[in-house]
């Protein structure tokens, strides 16, 4: 749709009418989960006047409104905004130091609210962002709709932080839906909580049985003296539902995000729902469905076959779908497997992370049978500490001006998405693209216009890690 912003009227001129002008500021971040907290966050510190526009009533994205309470990635080697969020939750009591970091959804939201308000964000939730405004390669504003009605929000930047893309894709940017290949996406999940079970219990089953789990002590551990107890398996019991039908032919291993010791629940993560567009509506929808049926079975069977699990009981269930891939939006450069499994050089690096996977590997697939025998992610043993840089041209959107984009919708191929979706690398890349954006704002320039060494530089100042010794050669 064609618009016409009227400013002397403080209205966006449409073909049907005309729409007021609610707000105006500097920096626009749409999406506010973990990429676009950072973002928000990371533009306010920097000096911006910044607008976070949310559908939810909270923030968070998938570390809340999806359940997703482990952040995948070495604690050891977070930064900056990431660093500072995670600590503050540690020292709370909502979350576990590792080489991963189990957390508390609720304590997240806590956490993400606080640090909007002292930051001067004005965020503005239950709002869906329905257009955008763009003249002349800028997108100078959104259309949005709440319960306020239709209006139109203008900014000097924007930022993209939906997770699929949607501000850069009805900006007419180009992207990549799913894999090269096939345009085929990885299986969306619905996360979950059982209560009441028997934590001794299930580990001391886990302990017993340690060939029904996969050997990589960086995903499946069992560590209860500092809290941490993840197990990915329970294959021969899986084997046992799915034979008699008691499990969907979907699911082939079953996947315990952690044991909460203390509140003597678990996080179930074994939901999977294929062939799914998560930009599709209709898909989405019947998805929600099938995956709603899918976790009853999986509840039922937890119950039945796991030692530990015999009188539990659902205690809560996401509010959304998990999707783990819709689309790449194209940038100045699109990351390859190469960029994030061998540690290249890196000029324009703005975020350094460290994670466990199996090279080359998805442990994800598009094609089904994610945990069954013939998945090598998932059975095997080379998983390895990956560590890798980000480069700022992967954030910056082709062919527009004023547009970055962060977080899983970033600009890169399926095969490096692997590692760059989660949610460390979605806070580094958002708190990069917040504070490119202020300081574009602020010297009134283009964002290739900006000095990457002093972007570099303000990043560091402000405690983010960028990998310097792979910044030049």
């Amino acid at each position: 749709m064609h618009y016409e912003v009227l400013l002397d009227q403080n209205k966006v001129k449409t073909e049907g009418g005309t729409i007021p002008i609610a707000e105006k500021c500097d920096v626009i971040v749409c999406g506010g989960g973990t990429a676009g907290l950072a973002a928000a966050l990371a533009s306010a510190r920097n000096g911006a006047d910044t607008i976070l526009i949310e559908r939810n009533g909270f923030l968070g994205g998938v570390a809340t409104a999806t359940m997703m309470g482990v952040a995948w990635g070495f604690f050891d080697g977070m930064s900056g905004i990431c660093k500072e969020i995670f600590q503050e939750l540690v020292e709370k009591g909502y979350a576990t130091p590792g080489p991963i970091v189990p957390f508390d959804h609720e304590g997240f939201k806590e956490v993400a609210f606080r640090l909007v308000e002292e930051s001067g964000v004005r965020s503005l939730l239950y709002t869906m962002i329905v257009d955008t405004i763009v003249q002349d390669n800028k997108v100078i504003g959104v259309v949005i709709e709440n319960k306020s009605g239709r209006q139109a929000i203008l900014g000097k930047v924007v930022i993209d932080t939906t997770g699929d893309g949607d501000v850069c894709a009805r900006s007419g940017a180009e992207f990549i839906k799913g894999r090269t290949s096939d345009g085929k996406m990885r299986p969306v999940t619905l996360l979950f909580r059982l209560g009441n079970v028997d934590p001794e219990k299930i580990i001391e089953w886990a302990r017993a049985n340690p060939h029904q789990f996969l050997q990589e002590e960086n995903v499946n551990m069992i560590r209860p003296e500092i809290g941490l107890v993840r197990l990915h398996g329970f294959y021969d019991l899986v084997e046992q539902a799915r034979a008699k039908g008691e499990l969907p032919d979907e699911v082939h291993y079953l996947r315990f995000e952690y044991v909460h010791l203390k509140q003597r629940a678990v996080l179930v993560n074994t939901v999977r729902v294929y062939g799914v567009d998560g930009t599709n509506g209709w898909e989405v929808s019947k998805a929600e469905v099938a995956a709603r049926k899918q976790l009853r079975q999986v509840e039922q069977f937890c119950r039945k076959y796991v030692p530990g699990c015999e009188n539990a009981f659902l205690l809560d269930t996401s509010s959304m779908l998990g999707v783990r891939e819709t689309r790449h939006v194209i940038g100045d450069y699109i990351l390859r497997d190469v960029d994030v499994y061998e540690d290249p050089v890196v000029p324009d690096s703005i975020f350094h992370n460290a994670t466990a996977m199996p090279k080359y590997t998805e442990v994800h697939s598009a094609d089904g049978k994610e945990g069954s025998v013939t998945d090598e992610g998932n059975r095997s043993k080379n998983w390895e500490r990956v560590e890798y840089n980000i480069p700022f041209r992967a954030l910056i959107v082709k062919g527009f001006e004023n547009l970055l984009v962060a977080g899983r919708c970033m600009s890169s191929y399926t095969e490096a998405d692997r590692l760059t979706r989660h949610i460390p690398v979605c806070l580094g890349t958002g708190q990069a693209a917040g504070t490119a954006a202020a300081m574009a704002v602020k010297r009134s320039v283009p964002i290739r216009e900006l000095d990457i060494k002093e972007l570099q530089q303000t990043l560091e100042s402000q405690g983010v890690n960028i990998g310097r010794d792979k910044v030049s050669a």
